[in-house]
């Protein structure tokens, strides 16, 4: 699991493991072939967060 994020003044530090990020790009994969699929039916889409750091 994830470190608790570490908030300083406007700056949030994530630290994540190698399984998380292993995580993140299988979420992006996914994600990416949902929204090329939207954007064929011309619905535009937007990913942010961390699948979007993935």
């Amino acid at each position: 699991m994830a470190k608790k994020p570490l908030l300083r003044d406007d700056l949030l530090e994530v630290v994540y493991d190698e399984e998380r990020w292993r995580i993140l790009r299988r979420l992006r994969r996914k994600a990416v072939k949902i929204m090329e699929a939207l954007n064929r039916a011309y619905i535009g889409s937007v990913a942010h967060g961390s699948i979007a750091r993935g």
